[in-house]
């Protein structure tokens, strides 16, 4: 591993960063501003508990969507597939524009919305992260994909703060999904235009399995490759947490605000966890894990949320929500997410695709409807009197705690069976520049 390798992007290099900065920017600015529109929309008009079925049904897409993605990740040609789904979100989007124009019904528009919002959060950053590892060799990817995170911050950024600032203002929702339809189109075309310069020649599977069968073999991968296998574990536990925590300070933001005063309230928390994360982006992140490695950068992620869920528990209320909420957010989307789409660069390219659903997909989708379940159980308890308000927090936050735990036990794992899985011959990996030892250098 060097520790002099620095977080710059060379000439030879630039086309290739800003197509995928370009296609990373648009989709977090898109998803997210729908995330802040559908979530405070439906607290405001349906309730706090109300979004925890809205998420059970997301999440059940989400896990649908992931399979759907897996069957085709490595069939399909990457470039290609990204293209078609930015211009399908562009038709989608501008479908939705048509709804909010007509004034459907709140209880129908708001959570489309926000189911629209996270599948395109879940999918899109999958296949541009995929296709980033075709692009880049590992040592670049380690000196460039912390940059790219940067790039994602900077839109999360303006994705959270328009539609709060902006609202009954300069623009409406209704002008906002118009203007994302219109995004999502420009970055399809984009890329289209960017595809003879990039000359993208990885291999493609031609496989012709069905679901079943594509995740009996992300279990198998993972099963034999110890430290994946521990990662799947971490995170699986890792995503019932930190559902958790994103309710904990939904419900408590509910209960000091109310409708708009709601939506600028909730843009401008996750702008300023942005903001927050630029800094960690630039500072740490890529000097962290050029000096850490692979080896330790994953225990970050389960410490900080078994941090960020006392926090919690001790520092009752909105504040202490925000807070330790902000935490874990930032340990994940700074540190965590870099580096296990990093790591993902050593599974070789005609499986990348169904691995990194498999991850990402399967794992936290099943993590958060399980906890969806749980917590809709806890609050529905609360709401017949059962159990206080005081009591039903307490309650869910103890089984994040407990997740986290556990997720910290898996990691510790990953750390023990790090150098021996280095030498499986399940981890090949296609050498785009330089030799063997340059990717090498972890």
């Amino acid at each position: 591993m060097s520790a002099s390798i620095k977080p710059t992007v060379r000439r030879s290099e630039l086309l290739r960063f800003g197509v995928l900065a370009v296609l990373l920017l648009v989709n977090i600015f898109v998803a997210q501003s729908s995330d802040v529109v559908g979530t405070s929309g439906i607290v405001s008009y349906l309730g706090a508990p109300e979004i925890l079925w809205v998420w059970a049904v997301d999440n059940v897409l989400m896990f649908l969507l992931s399979m759907g993605y897996s069957v085709y990740a490595d069939r399909i040609k990457r470039e290609h597939l990204t293209i078609g789904l930015f211009c399908l979100s562009s038709v989608v989007y501008l479908g939705m524009y048509g709804l909010f124009a007509a004034g459907v019904a709140d209880w129908i528009t708001y959570p489309l919305l926000l189911i629209i919002g996270d599948q395109q959060y879940l999918i899109f950053p999958m296949i541009i992260w995929t296709l980033a590892n075709d692009l880049f060799s590992l040592s670049e990817a380690k000196r460039i994909f912390p940059i790219l995170s940067g790039v994602v911050v900077g839109g999360s950024l303006l994705g959270n703060l328009i539609p709060a600032l902006t609202h009954n203002a300069l623009l409406s929702n209704v002008d906002l999904l118009a203007g994302n339809a219109v995004l999502m189109l420009l970055g399809g075309l984009f890329l289209s235009l960017s595809l003879k310069r990039l000359g993208l020649k990885t291999k493609q599977d031609t496989h012709t399995d069905q679901p079943a069968e594509i995740l009996k073999e992300g279990l198998d991968f993972v099963k034999g490759v110890p430290v994946f296998m521990h990662l799947a574990v971490s995170m699986l536990l890792l995503g019932f947490a930190f559902n958790t925590l994103e309710f904990h300070v939904i419900h408590q933001a509910s209960k000091t605000y109310q409708s708009e005063d709601l939506q600028v309230f909730y843009g401008v928390f996750r702008a300023i966890r942005t903001a927050l994360l630029v800094l960690l982006q630039v500072l740490v992140t890529t000097r962290l894990l050029n000096k850490v490695g692979f080896k330790k950068m994953f225990n970050v992620m389960p410490i900080s949320m078994a941090f960020g869920v006392v926090l919690c528990l001790f520092w009752p209320g909105l504040i202490g929500a925000s807070v330790g909420n902000g935490l874990v957010r930032l340990m994940l989307e700074g540190i965590d997410e870099p580096t296990r789409r990093t790591f993902l660069g050593m599974v070789p390219d005609e499986k990348r695709g169904r691995i990194s659903a498999f991850l990402e997909g399967y794992l936290y989708s099943a993590g958060s409807i399980v906890s969806c379940l749980l917590l809709a159980g806890v609050m529905v308890f609360s709401q017949l009197g059962l159990i206080s308000a005081q009591t039903a927090s307490i309650l869910y936050l103890l089984l994040a705690l407990l997740c986290a735990g556990g997720a910290l036990w898996a990691i510790l794992k990953f750390n023990q069976t790090y150098d021996k899985s280095m030498l499986n011959w399940r981890l090949k990996r296609r050498k785009r520049t330089g030799g063997v030892l340059d990717d090498l250098k972890l």
